[in-house]
């Protein structure tokens, strides 16, 4: 068996580095909620407008793809839940949006509602990761429209001075906080101040009304990469916390190196500059020594509004029944391999999805491929779309490349990224728990780390044979096979036997081996993979988040019923719905099943990127002592790992 590290050495390793991280300055950071004390107002909270009698508002839901069915919630000014009617009249507390084109339709029943209200939508982007977004509806002005969009999120962040999730999910916070954005001013101040932030991206996205348009509710707002979607396809926008515990907004090219960060505006003095009325200057809080994010739509994305074409031609050849040899011919003519997945696996897969009526999603694009990046732009896009049955309902995630083909007109296609694997860096945190859910002896012992992810399978086929990877600080890892999905980091031995356990994966902290580099947002990684025919190749990875400062143990995945030796034995449906409910940003992507005695090391595949329970089938031979891992990704892409585990 492969020696277990000792976790307790890596969380002491990383306390030295989290401490000097906390101390440190600068943007960047998780998207973690903590309590952010309201500003005591300068001037007064403005008078609370109200409407009265059952209204319908209307919006769309989207971060350049649609976000798919998000629950919407609502709170009014003091804070308060707003109840909705759904279509058949009945009282209930959320509506789903559409998984078409995000769109999303609410009925308030509530005989007078004060505004303004603060709107929530939590769904997943075509990437599969989670995405929670906000936006205020300000006015009782008919027709009553308030789109939901990252820039959306911004805006609110940067009127109520702290992070829109922390004020929805706190009413005294909301009550306080929630007000001042039906102050006309302000809202235009902080309006105007994102729009000049962005004025690249709205000149190149071809806004012809970008000086009255309404970055809340604009009435030709579509999620149809035209305009004001364009401008969300091109630019990175996270409300996150800096090393200080501050909230922040952080506004980026998509297509800059990952971990690029452009505009920084501190939230908590965008909203002090807002409350000096005239005053006040909301361009104080821009903390970045860049004032505007720069734009790739004149450089990279001259097609763009071209691309739902090729989700239309794969999900036509679908619904026809196409078999793999015309999904070679019909949309892979140019593709190579993405990630070991070969252009015959690739044409296999399509087919696949063709016989159980699997359609795609709209692409989202995540970032450039090309790595340097082009000085004329990119040109092959890192995308993902979800993949979707006949009830609209996500059951996976097809990350592929795409890139412009030579026809005239330009069209979008398949490239794959001619790479035989893949090995990427993540920031990981871990939570051990007893079998029962309870905290050990000792109080919770929640860590985090870096973990190398090095696939070792795609489907059935060997992609891989080893990876080494060069750390930022210098040293090296190497990875081998260890008879599991993903190869396992060794230290010395040629071969191992994976124990299931994160510390199969994770970086080891021996003195001097980690420092504050080598966890840094965007810090490089150079792979070199080793595939089973074929010579090896080199790359670039780069650590995407920043190391967790918050490890609350409500974070961390955890089952709806306590576990034990009798329900593992047995059929068991393990569910995790409470702990979604509560986190509605983060999401279970990853269940695993390590037994000691028989040993087995099992993973489980869930239902889609929205499951929230997955079955586990009695095992043919009764097991004696086992553990469970729930690995859950929040929307910076961070894992939280649940160990649950007997005899801790």
């Amino acid at each position: 068996m492969m020696k277990k590290s000792n976790w307790s050495v890596v969380a002491l390793a990383l306390a030295a580095l989290l401490s000097a991280l906390l101390s440190a300055c600068g943007g960047g950071g998780g998207g973690d909620t903590g309590t952010t004390a309201p500003v005591t107002p300068a001037t007064p909270i403005p008078t609370v407008l109200t409407l009265s009698g059952s209204a319908v508002v209307t919006g769309v839901a989207a971060a350049g793809a649609p976000l798919l069915g998000a629950a919407i919630r609502v709170i009014d000014a003091k804070g308060s839940p707003v109840t909705l009617l759904d279509a058949a009249g009945t009282r209930v507390t959320s509506l789903r949006g559409s998984t078409a084109d995000g769109s999303y339709r609410l009925v308030l029943a509530a005989d007078k509602t004060p505004l303004p209200l603060l709107i929530q939508a939590a769904g997943v982007d075509g990437s599969g990761l989670p995405v929670v977004l906000h936006t205020a509806l300000i006015s009782n002005t008919l027709p009553l429209v308030a789109h939901i969009t990252p820039i959306s999120e911004a805006l609110v962040g940067l009127v109520v001075g702290a992070a829109p999730r922390t004020v929805f999910a706190q009413p005294a916070l909301a009550a306080s906080n929630v007000p001042l954005l039906s102050t006309a001013t302000a809202l235009t101040s902080a309006s105007d101040q994102l729009k000049a932030v962005l004025a690249t991206n709205i000149t190149d996205t071809k806004v012809t009304n970008s000086k009255t348009l309404d970055l809340l509710a604009d009435t030709s707002f579509l999620a149809n990469r035209l305009t004001v979607d364009a401008v969300l396809d091109g630019t990175r926008i996270q409300v996150v916390k800096d090393n200080g515990g501050r909230d922040i907004v952080q506004l980026s090219n998509k297509f800059l190196t990952p971990g690029t960060v452009e505009v920084v505006m501190d939230l908590a003095t965008a909203r002090a500059e807002l409350l000096l009325g005239a005053t006040g200057s909301v361009a104080k809080a821009i903390t970045s020594t860049l004032k505007v994010a720069t734009s790739p739509h004149k450089a990279s994305l001259l097609s763009l509004p071209t691309i739902d074409a090729l989700t239309a031609n794969i999900n036509n050849q679908i619904v026809q029944g196409a078999n793999s040899a015309t999904f070679t011919t019909a949309v892979l003519g140019v593709y190579t391999q993405q990630d070991g997945r070969s252009k015959t696996a690739m044409a296999d897969l399509l087919a696949a999805y063709a016989a159980s009526n699997l359609q795609l999603g709209r692409w989202s694009l995540l970032g450039c491929v090309d790595d340097p990046i082009p000085t004329k732009g990119c040109t092959r896009f890192q995308s993902a779309a979800l993949v979707i049955n006949g009830a609209g309902q996500a059951v996976g995630v097809l990350n592929e490349t795409l890139g412009n083909d030579t026809a005239k007109p330009v069209k979008w296609t398949l490239l794959g990224n001619g790479r035989s694997g893949t090995v990427r860096i993540q920031q990981v945190a871990q939570l051990r728990l007893n079998l029962d859910g309870s905290v050990p002896a000792g109080g919770p012992a929640a860590s985090n780390g870096l973990q190398l992810v090095a696939p070792a399978l795609d489907g059935a086929s060997v992609v891989l044979n080893s990876a080494t990877v060069q750390v930022p600080s210098g040293y090296g890892v190497r990875l081998v096979p260890c008879l599991t999905r993903d190869l396992c980091v060794s230290p010395a031995a040629p071969t191992l036997v994976a124990t299931g356990e994160l510390s199969d994966t994770l970086l080891q902290q021996t003195p001097g081996w980690i420092g504050s580099q080598d966890a840094a947002l965007g810090a490089l990684y150079i792979a070199t993979i080793t595939p089973p025919t074929g010579v090896p190749e080199t790359f670039n990875t780069y650590l995407r988040s920043k190391l967790a400062t918050d490890l609350s143990t409500g974070l961390f995945p955890k089952p709806d019923t306590p576990l034990s030796l009798a329900t593992i034995n047995g059929d068991l449906l393990l569910s995790w719905r409470s702990w979604a409910d509560a986190n509605p940003d983060m999401q279970v992507r990853s269940v695993r099943l390590v037994a000691n005695s028989p040993a087995v090391i099992r993973d489980f595949t869930l239902a889609g990127p929205m499951a929230t329970s997955v079955f586990l089938p009695a095992p043919t031979t009764p097991i004696t002592s086992f553990q469970i891992w729930l690995g859950a990704q929040d929307s910076l892409g961070r894992w939280f790992y649940t160990q649950l585990k007997t005899g801790l």
